[in-house]
């Protein structure tokens, strides 16, 4: 871990449809237009102005994990994802709870 990794507030959210893979490629392809896209390790990052959030499929799920150098960037990033994801899958009952999972190395 750098000391950037250290710095950040850390947030994420499992998102539960039996269509991970339909849901995360448009949240991807969306987003995508105003990010900065890597794919790597099984996941996609989506590097944006406040933050960055990996989205990764897994069985059942979309796990998201968000990651920006301030609360109140944290904050817009986690409404960016959680809007448009839920607008997405509105017809499924998509439903993104973030919850905190560390800050400053803490």
């Amino acid at each position: 871990m750098n000391a950037d990794d250290r710095n950040q507030h850390r947030s994420s959210a499992s998102v539960a449809t039996d269509r991970p893979d339909r849901y995360a490629k448009q949240l991807i392809s969306h987003l995508g237009a105003r990010a900065e896209v890597e794919r790597a390790a099984g996941a996609t990052v989506l590097g944006l102005s406040m933050g960055v959030c990996e989205v990764r499929v897994v069985r059942g799920a979309i796990e998201l994990q968000a990651r920006a150098a301030d609360v109140a960037s944290l904050h817009r990033l986690e409404g960016i994802v959680q809007r448009h994801l839920e607008r997405f899958g509105d017809s499924d009952d998509l439903e993104v709870n973030w919850r905190a999972t560390g800050a400053g190395g803490a």
